[in-house]
């Protein structure tokens, strides 16, 4: 008894890993169906799966198949909602207090260039912008006068950021010519130390090779000014005129 009881617990505890490892579906279909395949087979008749288990197979596969993939389809709100505790917090950062749960260290146009940077990957996506303040912070009947300023901050952004594209551009066009320069010098050396014998093989081989890799190590500076410390300046202004296009609207409460 006690050999035929560890004997039947190993079976059992020693298949749990190979099932969850190996093909489940397949040892499925076979409980369903391989006992009377089997049947089938001993008589020597070889008959066709029922057509029932076949419908049932069927459209259990069309069931799994036309299950929705839900993250492929994120959920996004219709409108984006900044919440100020001070009209003057619009432009200018507020001071954190931790101990009265206030932690935003961005401006209110910071906060909004964030979010709409975000979602400026889908092209077609543009939610309604809203601000709201505390009741009498002096909104309600001056919301004219706070659209026009905003206006006019994003307008002297893109004008601040147009300025820092050309300079990271100018710095770029004379980091690639220096960069250029000495590429040249570092090719140079490296196919003269190439043809030398006065040096043991390895020692000029060393040499060689290595004003080489420096050579076109030296370009990677105006390549990161020129392709990737111009792409922030040029998002944010993108967003930014973007804006300027938008209606946004100042509440209380």
């Amino acid at each position: 008894i006690d050999q035929s009881i560890g004997h039947g617990f190993l079976e059992v505890f020693g298949s749990a890993p190979l099932e969850a490892g190996g093909n489940f579906l397949g040892k499925k279909f076979e409980q369903e169906f391989g006992h009377e395949r089997h049947q089938q087979d001993k008589g020597g008749d070889c008959l066709a799966m029922p057509a029932d288990k076949v419908h049932a197979v069927a459209a259990s596969s069309q069931q799994t198949l036309a299950k929705p993939d839900m993250r492929m389809t994120p959920h996004r709100s219709d409108s984006i909602e900044i919440v100020l505790n001070h009209p003057g917090e619009l432009f200018v950062a507020p001071v954190p207090d931790p101990f009265a749960g206030r932690f935003e260290t961005r401006s209110g146009v910071e906060q909004l260039v964030r979010e709409l940077t975000l979602d400026r990957a889908q092209r077609h996506y543009r939610p309604n912008i809203i601000f709201r303040m505390p009741g009498g912070s002096g909104v309600a009947g001056h919301e004219e006068a706070f659209e026009a300023a905003l206006r006019g901050y994003c307008a002297d952004r893109i004008a601040d950021l147009d300025l820092d594209s050309q300079q990271l551009v100018s710095s770029g066009r004379h980091a690639l010519l220096r960069g250029l320069g000495f590429l040249a010098a570092c090719l140079a050396l490296s196919g003269t130390l190439s043809n030398t014998s006065f040096m043991p093989e390895f020692i000029h081989r060393l040499l060689a090779e290595g004003f080489n890799i420096a050579g076109w190590v030296g370009l990677w500076r105006p390549v990161e000014l020129l392709l990737y410390d111009t792409a922030l300046p040029r998002r944010d202004r993108a967003v930014l005129r973007s804006l300027l296009s938008r209606q946004v609207r100042f509440v209380e409460g």
